[in-house]
């Protein structure tokens, strides 16, 4: 089975979203030719979200924090 970065390299979308990353608070995704917004669950195991916006698009983007929203 391929990994993440074998697929990406293989098809190139401009966004690839996921969730279940199941990274740790301080762990981030981090993929050549991609920006990385992510959020991670600090309550219980499990969950996350990640999006890999490739780095033509990402100058285009704007990140936007909810302080408020603890999930």
């Amino acid at each position: 089975m391929q990994n993440i970065e074998e697929i990406l390299e293989t098809c190139k979308p401009p966004i690839a979203i996921f969730n279940e990353t199941f990274c740790e608070m301080n762990e981030s995704v981090k993929i050549n030719g991609y920006k990385t917004y992510s959020k991670t669950r600090n309550s219980r195991k499990g969950g996350g979200l990640c999006i890999l916006i490739q780095d033509k698009w990402s100058a285009k983007c704007v990140e936007v924090k909810d302080e408020s929203c603890e999930e």
